[in-house]
């Protein structure tokens, strides 16, 4: 007996030693998520359950990943703080086991009440990164009827706790691939990043037949304002123009700082027409913060829409419409020698 209890339990170790290897091995928290899921349908089988995520101002929870019944209803609702049988295990970063929830007055039956569902028996864990709960996984009633047990409590624990591992991993993955491809400055996507972004949305626009629109911008005298002002103030006129595009490009869009002085927006789908109404969005938010500013500026803005089959092909015709740009200010203000001799320097 004693040798079948020893092999039973070494079973059970190495199964938990694979489920432990698949979940932290997740690369993305998406892979992660379906780790959790395959190993949370087989161990035990519910009929709903669900990852919620904490909103880290707001602390509300929010159904992150639903599989089961009124999945899609589900999905991207949220609880307010504290509110439910989940909210409880956030606030007080608890595992809990609910057999009847009739009988268990923290029960919130809202989102039965969304979906047509009844709730009868709930397990929930706390999922915690350094001593803090992002996030709760839920289970909701068991296929078979029965109530869930404490065992299965002490299982789901193990299990989010490997959960918590992973995603920890993956997040701090992402942040930091963020970080290098982002500018310290303005919070534009940096030069490597511009390149990758454009590459995904170049193959992407390539499979749909559709046009993909880049803007170039640099600042007009730019050298000017930094030896007039110091570089302290360029500076702010760089953050300030990232500021002024990410509030009139569309949500689609990429902003980037190319270089310097000099900033891009991808715009995926877009052709000129869409181009310049951003354009002209930008430059009508420029003139009116103008009239507030100590040290008013403006833009340069080439716009390159097409299919070219390369970066070099985008750049090289984005640059292109950028130095026209510019030049045609200058033409039109070629008198004015002490503003534009900087240009030619």
């Amino acid at each position: 007996m004693k040798r079948d209890s020893s092999a039973s339990d070494l079973v059970k170790l190495s199964y938990f030693a694979d489920m432990a290897k698949r979940i932290t091995s997740a690369y993305t928290v998406s892979e992660t998520i379906k780790a959790l899921q395959h190993h949370i349908g087989t161990i035990f089988s519910p009929r709903n359950w669900s990852i919620l995520l904490t909103e880290p101002e707001s602390g509300k929870l929010r159904f992150q990943e639903v599989t089961g019944e009124g999945a899609d209803k589900l999905r991207g609702q949220e609880i307010p703080r504290g509110s439910g049988i989940a909210g409880w295990i956030a606030r007080n970063a608890l595992p809990l086991i609910v057999e009847d929830v009739s009988k268990d007055p923290r029960f919130d039956p809202s989102m039965d009440e969304l979906i047509g569902f009844t709730t009868k028996s709930i397990i929930g864990v706390p999922l915690i990164n350094r001593g803090r709960v992002f996030g709760v996984i839920e289970l909701v009633n068991k296929l078979d009827g029965t109530s869930f047990s404490p065992l299965e409590l002490k299982t789901l624990v193990t299990i989010a706790e490997f959960g918590a591992i992973a995603i920890e991993k993956a997040y701090y993955t992402a942040a930091l691939k963020r970080i290098a491809m982002t500018d310290p400055l303005t919070g534009a996507l940096n030069r490597r990043g511009m390149e990758k972004s454009l590459e995904r949305e170049l193959s992407r626009c390539k499979r749909k037949s559709a046009p993909v629109t880049i803007l170039m911008f640099d600042v007009d005298h730019f050298k000017e304002i930094n030896d007039t002002y110091g570089h302290i103030k360029g500076d702010e006129v760089l953050k300030e123009l990232a500021d002024v595009l990410k509030k009139n490009v569309r949500k689609a869009d990429i902003i980037c700082r190319y270089g310097g002085d000099e900033f891009a927006v991808i715009m995926p789908e877009a052709g000129p027409e869409k181009a310049e109404f951003v354009k002209s969005r930008i430059q009508a938010h420029l003139a009116i913060e103008n009239d507030r500013r100590e040290f008013p500026f403006g833009v340069s803005i080439g716009i390159h829409s097409g299919e070219p089959d390369t970066l070099a092909d985008i750049f090289d015709s984005a640059d292109k419409a950028l130095y026209f740009e510019k030049t045609r200010k200058i033409e039109m203000d070629i008198d004015n020698l002490s503003t534009n001799l900087p240009e030619f320097l």
